[in-house]
């Protein structure tokens, strides 16, 4: 039996896992994006895959891009939400793969027709640090990503599969 020898610090196996989650915006407020931008700053893991502002293109987006959260600004555009909260309920009905919905409102009168669309949080305007920190814990307990399993270690010209649980 072949003996090999690993330096556990050079793998960083007892990292955070580098798996990068995409969200994707939909709001008509710009103050609004840039800041919710900056507060996602502080979670390295996620990136944003589009910013839209209108809803045609924001369903249109979601189906091409497949992100995994979206957040959504409500009252949307100061027209009659049932706009945005039939194209979610109808994301519910047609997609196989749905993103985890967040609404973003000033007030909580819309928390009952979100919830009722289908939306997986309820946050209200402004959006804190740890407002936002609170959802995306949920988000990532609700949706876990799988980390690596096993490692593949070379040892001279020969590999070997080695359990993460066996280190």
């Amino acid at each position: 039996k072949k003996k090999f020898y690993v330096s556990l610090p050079s793998l960083k196996i007892f990292s955070q896992p580098s798996i990068r989650l995409s969200f994707f915006i939909f709001d008509n407020d710009p103050a609004v994006i840039k800041h919710t931008l900056a507060l996602f700053e502080n979670f390295p893991n996620y990136f944003c895959a589009a910013v839209v502002t209108d809803c045609e293109s924001a369903i249109d987006e979601i189906y091409k891009l497949k992100p995994q959260l979206v957040i959504v600004g409500i009252p949307f555009d100061g027209k009659d939400n049932s706009l945005s909260f039939s194209a979610i309920a109808e994301l519910h009905q047609y997609s196989e793969s749905i993103p985890y919905f967040v609404a973003l409102a000033s007030t909580p009168n819309f928390a009952f027709d979100a919830i009722q669309s289908g939306f997986s949080d309820y946050l209200l305007k402004p959006l804190l640090l740890h407002q936002l920190g609170k959802c995306l814990f949920k988000f990532e307990k609700k949706n876990p990503t799988g980390g690596p399993e096993t490692i593949c270690i070379k040892s001279y010209s020969d590999y070997q599969f080695v359990p993460l649980q066996d280190i």
